[in-house]
Order: C-alpha cells, then sequence, then structure tokens
C-alpha cells in the first residue's frame, strides 16, 4: 500500500471482546507500522462495558441501548469522557492542520475550524497517504458499521480522485494507460470474434477490468453471446433485439 500509494483507514473492530484495547492498537499502528494513525473516533467503553462512540469531528456521541445495535442515539459526550475526548479532538486537529496550509493559518490564529473544513482536510490527506484516520466498533454486534460506512464516504476517494493505473509493457517498456489497454483489448476482442465466428473463441483473462470467464460481449451483429473459456452460446437465440 505505501509503494502504490493506496489511501487507508483502519478500523478496531470487536471493542467488545474481552482484551479489546482501543488506544493499544493505535499505538501499535504508529510503532510498528510507521503510519500516522490518527483517531477520528473513541470508544466508550471496552470489553462488556462497551456501548457507544464518540465523534471527534463532530464532538458527538452514539450510544447503543441494546445488543443489536438498532436501539442507537446521539447524545452529548458522557461527563466522564469529556476531558479525553476533548484531548483527542485538539490533537486531530492539530494532525490536519499541519496537512493543509489554510487550516494551518487558522489553527494558530486561534479561529474556529467549521466540520466541513476538517471533514475536507482528512479526506485530502488521507487521499495524499498523509493520515490514517482510525475508527471503532463491534461489527458482530452492528455498533460502529454506519458511522464507519459514513466515514468511507467522507474520507476515501472516488475513481475520479485518483490517477488511472499504469501498465507497462515488460518486452517494450512501453507504459499504458487504463484506457488505453481498454482500447487495445476491445479491439483485440472484436478482432477475434469476427475472425473466429465459425465456434472457436480463444481464452481470455481479464487484464483492464473489461471482461471475465461469464461476461456478455456484444458481437458486430449485435447478438449477445456468453463467453465460456474456449466455447460462446448464444443468449438470444440467434433473435436482435437492438
Amino acid at each position: 500500500a505505501e509503494t502504490y500509494q493506496v489511501p487507508r483507514m483502519a478500523y478496531v473492530n470487536k471493542m467488545d471482546i474481552t482484551g479489546a484495547n482501543f488506544f493499544r492498537v493505535v499505538d501499535m499502528m504508529r510503532d510498528r507500522l510507521h503510519a500516522n494513525a490518527v483517531p477520528i473516533q473513541l470508544p466508550i467503553g471496552k470489553e462488556d462495558t462497551f456501548r457507544g462512540i464518540i465523534d471527534l469531528v463532530t464532538m458527538k456521541a452514539e450510544v447503543y441501548y441494546d445488543n443489536e445495535g438498532k436501539d442507537v442515539r446521539e447524545e452529548e459526550i458522557p461527563e466522564d469522557l469529556l476531558e479525553l475526548a476533548q484531548q483527542y479532538h485538539d490533537e486531530m486537529v492539530e494532525k490536519v492542520a499541519e496537512t493543509d496550509d489554510a487550516l494551518m493559518e487558522k489553527f494558530f490564529e486561534g479561529e474556529e475550524i467549521t466540520i466541513p473544513e476538517l471533514r475536507a482536510a482528512i479526506r485530502k490527506a488521507t487521499i495524499n497517504c498523509t493520515m490514517n484516520p482510525v475508527c471503532c466498533g463491534t461489527s458482530y454486534r452492528n455498533k460502529g458499521v454506519q458511522p464507519l460506512l459514513d466515514n468511507v464516504v467522507y474520507y476515501m476517494p472516488s475513481p475520479l480522485d485518483i490517477p488511472a493505473i499504469q501498465g507497462v509493457n515488460p518486452k517494450t517498456e512501453e507504459k499504458y494507460t487504463e484506457e488505453q489497454l481498454d482500447e487495445i483489448w476491445c479491439k483485440k476482442i472484436a478482432k477475434d470474434f469476427g475472425v473466429r465466428f465459425d465456434g472457436y473463441v480463444p481464452g481470455y483473462y481479464e487484464m483492464s477490468k473489461f471482461m471475465d470467464y461469464a461476461d456478455m460481449e456484444f458481437d458486430g451483429f449485435r447478438n449477445v453471446f456468453g463467453i465460456n473459456w474456449n466455447k460462446f452460446h448464444d443468449l438470444m437465440d440467434g433473435k436482435r433485439k437492438f
């Protein structure tokens, strides 16, 4: 992931299991993986006392009142955890500000950083692989799953946020983008379909997310065929429906 600059975030699962320790996991990520692990959530309790999650971005608590994560309520942060939450919130804001010049200026001037600004900066830092947000929960009990999915939407990249993958021809050392590879394989498949319409279709391996063994493709006559290694089947029974 580090070599290919893959954006990533962490999820500390099984917070209700004996021996669960969120803060130890974060320390291990920093010490052993040398990751810039930044908690964006804190657990409320641990092991058999785990009962909720603190969102360090919004500074709100999500508390669960059953064992299946169905009865969930947004509340203020419990008094006994307010000081700890504020400490980790301030550390998170400082680490995020270090990755953004505009936020750094506001941070040093003591100006308030809004939630949208904070989320945008976390997303930028995550995509640039300069920060690894850390969440927590217990998936088996459906506690923390929805906030995790929300954070994936907030902070992880869409296909438009990262550059296209490049491939290298081992014989010529020529580089190809993903779009160029798609075009090459489209032409190859179209050519083979045209030449091999006598019933034999060579097998292909997927090289650029274009096709798999059983994908359906269109031939020059606009019939639909199912590909199964070196055979294909007319799925439309010879009827043109396009």
